[in-house]
């Protein structure tokens, strides 16, 4: 049992690295196309990198809702974009926070040479 947790460690970095490497190659091709099929990047992002990040859910929806979870797969469908906001709102408000304590620090400091 003790050799296998070193098995499954090396699988898991393994394919997070595969998954993290695909990902970025399928990310940096969508510019290109859009280059070569003369689509401008706002396009691209609202409409071919938003249907990407959304097929992972619509999968999800799908099996829930053949396996007679419906009322959970409706669910879903508005809880997965209001959680990726909540996520992002607070992320942005940490960042504000670090950066106004780093504004405050600075500022004393500035008026602590001053005098």
């Amino acid at each position: 049992v003790a050799a296998a947790a070193p098995i499954a460690l090396y699988g898991f970095v393994m394919a997070a690295t595969w998954i993290d490497f695909v990902g970025d190659r399928l990310v940096s091709l969508l510019p290109f196309l859009g280059v070569v099929l003369h689509i401008p990047s706002p396009v691209m992002g609202l409409t071919v990198l938003a249907w990407g990040d959304s097929m992972g859910d619509l999968a999800t929806n799908v099996a829930l809702a053949k396996k007679g979870l419906a009322n959970m797969a409706m669910t879903a469908c508005f809880a997965s974009p209001l959680f990726n906001m909540v996520n992002f709102s607070l992320r942005a408000c940490a960042v504000a926070g670090i950066l106004a304590l780093a504004l405050a620090k600075c500022a004393s400091l500035l008026n602590s040479l001053a005098l």
